[in-house]
Formats: structure tokens, C-alpha cells, sequence
């Protein structure tokens, strides 16, 4: 006897497209730090301006990645100019 397996299908794998980034997922901070990373500082220059730690930012990079479901700052970046996004608040 057999069992059947039921999988439920995501919708971008019918049309071959990947789901459209959480830009709204976002939190403020990563905003600007996504904002200040299409400026093209890296993280150090991104703490200095925030007043905070490299660290900090490099976290805050990692969540932007996550979030985005992109894998390098570069892919992130790319990916924000040919959305055209912009952040809803100016850093």
C-alpha cells in the first residue's frame, strides 16, 4: 500500500519568479542602513554615521540579507535600485 503525499505549492514555483522582497519587513534601522549601503559606505563608515558599533551594523546587514532573501550586500543593493525602492523615512 501506497501513501500519497499531499504538498502544498508556493505560487512563485508555478510561474518560475521568486517572491517579491519583504521591503515593508524592514525594520527603520535597516532601512537606513540599506540606504547607506546603495550609498555605497561600507559597515564601518555606516557605524560611524549612526553613532553606532561595527557589529551592530553587520547585524543589522545580516537582516537586511535575511529579509530580502538575497545572500551578499551587493545582491541586496542591486536589488533595491531595480525595485526603485526607497526607505519610507530619509537616514
Amino acid at each position: 500500500m501506497r501513501k500519497s503525499l499531499c504538498r502544498v505549492s508556493d505560487p512563485s514555483e508555478k510561474t518560475g519568479n521568486p517572491p517579491p522582497p519583504a521591503w515593508d519587513s524592514l525594520s527603520s534601522r535597516e532601512q537606513q542602513v540599506l540606504t547607506w549601503m546603495m550609498a555605497g559606505l561600507g559597515a564601518d563608515e555606516i557605524a560611524e554615521t549612526l553613532g553606532t558599533t561595527v557589529a551592530t551594523v553587520r547585524t543589522q546587514i545580516r537582516g537586511v540579507l535575511a529579509k530580502l532573501g538575497v545572500h551578499s550586500q551587493r545582491e541586496a543593493t542591486s536589488l533595491a535600485f531595480r525595485s526603485r525602492w526607497a526607505p519610507k523615512q530619509r537616514p
